[in-house]
């Protein structure tokens, strides 16, 4: 009878650790046990006992960041994060709306009403110029607005968004792989749960009247189980919904905000990692075609002077393609 415990103990164990594979095996075990069976079992331990179990957590924390920078570095060389199959799955559309595509392709390259589907437009970085956020914030679409907390122009921005009628999140920053996150304050994987809640509640309470939050950088921090889960059980105590902007693919962000009941979603595409008016336009079409494709994905680009410049030139196309554009927390699950 032991044995067969001992097994399904095992087994149980194995299983959590397959499903969070972030964690380590002392934390997987700690996990298992009921809270008061687990603080029982810290006092009476010997303190030997203890610094080998902290010692064997430390150990393995650095094995399993050290496999996770070497998987975002091998994705580096191979190219920017893929959610979607590369291939065209879609069947094609009917023949007379790719033969009159050339002759009435808009600034895009977009055929007007030749596409279906809703686009969902996040401006993070909300907070450093407000020039941008005023540009964006007037156009004639359905975007979904980002701040970044405790800057000097963070509540400004807040008011033009909600003045304009649209949708203000948290851009919440993380800590990122590379080290260091380009903010003094953060969500770090090295901090306590009551650290991490403690600013995650000043964060929200800073934008009074925000619906929703997602990561800023945070590459270490989402792929950290317990790290996100500290962060989302706040945001979820707040009744806020929180899209994972995946700037990790091994982000485990959306997966745990789904586990607790957050509507959630994911960032599909970056808009512009390139500084450039052209590039930028092209990949604002090429988030229209995902859209078609697909039937609803989310995006996101940055509160920048070139972004809104290169939205002022091509919204009128992409509101011609056909194409719903709809706030980010129409397409969360």
């Amino acid at each position: 009878m032991i044995l067969f415990v001992i097994i399904g103990l095992g087994m149980f164990l194995a299983a959590h650790k397959k499903n969070n594979p972030d964690l380590t095996w002392p934390d997987v075990v700690e996990e298992a046990l009921p809270e008061t069976v687990r603080e029982t079992v810290k006092e009476v331990l010997p303190q030997t006992v203890k610094e080998e179990i902290e010692k064997v957590r430390k150990k393995e924390r650095k094995e399993i960041e050290k496999e996770k920078i070497e998987k975002i570095e091998k994705e580096e060389k191979q190219g920017p994060i893929r959610d979607h199959p590369v291939e065209e799955k879609k069947t094609v559309p009917p023949a007379a709306k790719k033969e009159s595509a050339k002759a009435d392709e808009n600034s895009l390259g977009l055929a007007p009403g030749a596409y279906k589907g809703r686009l969902a437009i996040v401006i993070d970085d909300c907070g450093y110029q407000l020039g941008p956020v005023r540009t964006l914030t007037s156009l004639p679409l359905k975007m979904t607005f980002a701040v970044i907390p405790f800057k000097p122009n963070s509540a400004a921005a807040l008011s033009i968004i909600r003045n304009s009628g649209h949708t203000a999140m948290l851009h919440l920053p993380m800590e990122p792989v590379s080290g260091g996150s380009s903010e003094t304050r953060f969500v770090g994987v090295g901090q306590t749960k009551a650290q991490i809640a403690s600013f995650v509640q000043e964060a929200i309470d800073s934008l009074p009247g925000i619906s929703g939050v997602n990561n800023h950088q945070g590459s270490k921090a989402t792929a950290h189980g317990p790290t996100i889960r500290a962060a989302l059980s706040v945001i979820g105590e707040n009744g806020l919904f929180f899209i994972d902007s995946r700037t990790n693919s091994a982000t485990v962000a959306e997966r745990e905000a789904g586990n607790l009941g957050i509507p959630t979603g994911h960032n599909s595409l970056f808009l512009d990692n390139s500084s450039d008016i052209g590039a930028i336009e092209e990949k604002i079409a090429q988030a229209v075609k995902l859209a078609d494709r697909y039937g609803s994905v989310i995006v996101i680009c940055h509160a920048r002077p070139n972004t809104a410049e290169a939205w002022k030139r091509s919204y009128k196309a992409v509101i011609q393609s056909g194409i719903t554009l709809v706030p980010a927390a129409s397409l969360l699950q």
